[in-house]
């Protein structure tokens, strides 16, 4: 209630809702829940990962304080954040304001002191900094960068992090970022953990549940087909856009493609709106996390969710499909596409969808 989103840091300031990103309240919740000790959310580009954390550790200093470290890429960039988001989102929220330190240099950039606990931004590489604290929770931001600028000096980020949560029982551990590589920490924390999917209902059939997913080809490597007969499996929505978009000449009108781009349900084949996408990724219209791998260890708790999930401007079904039209020849921008937009790794064998896979709206 007393969150607010800052003017000089938000394009949509004032008071924070996640009711259409209602895949939030749970990532909320592993802040309280002393079953999760672990957690990896591999999520895409534009789905408020960031706020979502900021949001938990000021509960966290508000209700049930608790030391926390931050862990980003750089000196540079822990300042930057801490200045400006970290700062705002602080100075709009009375309820954690009337717990900061009175002292002279209670509130620096790098670490803040309040009445029971303090907060610390820690920037990669600094070892002995991390070294020396003890932390109940710690955020590791963008992992796999964190982590390749600890291991330039042979030592690991994830490892240190872990070191220094020891002495608090119920400490918890964040993995929070977009997946690059398939060995690198997000990715690899992901398939560690219960690998958690997002679940919605078609507004138009009474088929099963199925997750939004750009092309279901996409992630067959790393989730097995849905079986009808047994229940198992993920079944995958996918993205459609009507054919006569494309000129004669081979180029596409980009607007005819995200105006006729639709979400393909698996169950009756309806074409599903942005609006109704909207609709659907809401929690009271039953969209919940499910767990794919039941194997995982006790407390790790892992998530995927792909950029389309988002009610962004930036990530609708429409922008989405000339996103990868325009990035499907090219492999580095294919590799920005399936890792911000699909939340998946890159490699290069990874299939390719072609224009004459996609079938027509109409």
């Amino acid at each position: 209630r007393e969150i607010y989103l800052p003017g000089r840091s938000s394009s949509n300031p004032g008071p924070i809702s996640f009711r259409d990103a209602s895949y939030a309240y749970e990532c909320l919740e592993d802040f309280e829940d002393t079953g999760a000790k672990d957690i990896c959310n591999c999520f895409g580009s534009q789905v408020f990962k960031t706020a979502l954390m900021m949001c938990g550790l000021m509960e966290r200093i508000d209700r049930n304080p608790i030391n926390v470290g931050w862990v980003m890429g750089n000196e540079k960039l822990a300042e930057s954040f801490s200045k400006t988001k970290w700062k705002d989102m602080i100075d709009e929220c009375p309820a954690v304001n009337r717990h900061r330190g009175k002292a002279t240099g209670d509130y620096t950039i790098l670490e803040q002191t309040f009445d029971r606990c303090y907060f610390t931004f820690l920037a990669s590489g600094a070892s002995k900094n991390l070294k020396g604290r003890s932390i109940g929770i710690i955020v590791i931001d963008e992992p796999d960068d964190v982590e390749d600028e600890y291991a330039k000096r042979g030592e690991s980020a994830i490892g240190l992090a872990e070191a220094r949560t020891k002495s608090f029982p119920d400490a918890k551990r964040f993995l929070n970022g977009t997946p690059t590589l398939p060995g690198a920490p997000v990715w690899q924390g992901f398939l560690l953990g219960d690998r958690r999917l997002r679940y919605v209902t078609c507004p138009r059939c009474t088929g099963p549940q199925f997750v939004l997913e750009f092309d279901p080809q996409y992630i067959r490597e790393w989730f097995p087909v849905y079986d009808p007969a047994t229940g198992k499996g993920v079944l995958a929505a996918k993205v459609v856009w009507d054919q006569d978009a494309k000129h004669p000449s081979g180029e596409w009108n980009w607007d005819k493609v995200e105006d006729s781009a639709r979400i393909e349900c698996p169950n009756c084949k309806a074409k599903l709106t942005e609006d109704e996408k909207r609709m659907m990724c809401r929690r009271e219209n039953g969209a919940v996390w499910k767990p794919t791998n039941f194997e995982s260890p006790r407390g790790y708790r892992s998530r995927r969710l792909p950029a389309i999930y988002s009610p962004h401007e930036s990530t609708t079904i429409g922008k989405t499909a000339v996103k990868f039209l325009k990035s499907k020849d090219k492999p580095g921008a294919l590799r920005n596409f399936i890792n911000e937009e699909l939340a998946l790794p890159f490699q290069q064998r990874a299939a390719v969808t072609t224009v004459s896979d996609i079938k027509a709206v109409v």
